[in-house]
């Protein structure tokens, strides 16, 4: 007998118990990380697939900072002039004057749009009212200014959905000015930047839109985001597998024609509406809708 008072059989059943419980706690940890790599049913089963039109000849149009082409970027006349010409959704970007005023401009600082060397952030919202917008435009849009968002809100309520890029961590004001002017939460969008998630701990169940790396990634942001409505992609990275895998989870696809080299841009604008995408961002809706006439008339010779 050993200095413990237990007999070597004591002993060695002791050790078979601990080695059975280590077991159990083994089984059950493999079972916990399968449980978070396998997509839940239920996700799944709530959403109705989605069916490809190919090509997409309908296609969604979402002005990328408004009609640019046409107007000063984030304002006014550009917001107006994107519903004029059609669009169904309008990208705008989110930032707060230093008085806490929510206002729209892409740029951390104003020199670019306004040649006032300043930050958004360093300026109360009075003083942001008096920069000219407008001064790349000429005379028709000397009057253009950074557009506080609720004048936006107030301008397009009813006229448009909106995508929603928060340069910010969203402040709960924002939420209520787009409850108030009807967009929350059927007409509104939320770009999974880094500020995204921060929306949805005020607003859980708002229409999400995440960036996959891959097909294999859309179970995982189902998973991570229950509210996601749309995947974010590229047009150089966007692929009909994409669109399938997505459609059939019930998800829709987005894709940018944005930020590129004039000569990658129209060529760009054919894969969205080949591929059977559901929304394409755009700068430019002339030479988009050119496109769209191109594999319009394409489609109609073959046989």
């Amino acid at each position: 007998m050993g200095s413990s008072g237990l007999t070597a059989n004591g002993e060695n059943r002791i050790i078979r118990n601990m080695k059975k419980k280590l077991l159990v706690g083994k089984n059950i940890f493999v079972m916990a990380l399968l449980v978070m790599l396998v997509p839940q049913p239920g996700i799944a089963e709530k959403r109705q697939p989605i069916m490809t039109k190919r090509p997409n000849l309908d296609i969604g149009r979402s002005a990328h900072r408004g009609a640019s082409h046409y107007a000063p970027e984030n304002t006014i006349p550009a917001y107006l002039k994107a519903v004029e010409q059609g669009y169904q959704w309008i990208e705008i970007d989110v930032r707060y004057s230093k008085d806490g005023a929510p206002v729209l401009h892409h740029d951390s600082w104003t020199l670019r749009s306004s040649l006032v060397a300043l930050p958004v952030r360093a300026m109360t919202y009075s003083r942001l009212k008096k920069l000219n917008a407008g001064i790349w435009y000429g005379p028709k849009f000397r009057d253009a200014r950074i557009p506080s968002l609720e004048e936006a809100l107030s301008a397009l309520s009813g006229k448009v959905n909106l995508y929603l890029d928060l340069k910010e961590p969203p402040q709960p004001e924002l939420i209520r000015l787009l409850k108030k002017y009807g967009f929350y939460p059927d007409h509104v969008l939320v770009l999974g930047n880094q500020n995204g998630p921060k929306f949805l701990e005020f607003e859980p169940e708002a229409k999400y839109l995440a960036k996959p790396g891959s097909i294999r990634d859309i179970d995982r942001l189902l998973q991570k985001y229950p509210s996601l409505f749309a995947l974010n992609v590229g047009c150089q990275a966007l692929t009909p597998e994409m669109v399938d895998a997505a459609h059939a989870r019930g998800v829709l696809v987005f894709s940018n024609v944005i930020n590129l080299m004039p000569w990658q841009t129209k060529q760009c604008m054919h894969y969205p509406i080949l591929y059977g995408a559901d929304v394409t961002q755009i700068d430019n809706l002339r030479v988009f809708n050119e496109v769209v006439e191109e594999i319009r008339r394409e489609q109609e010779v073959r046989p």
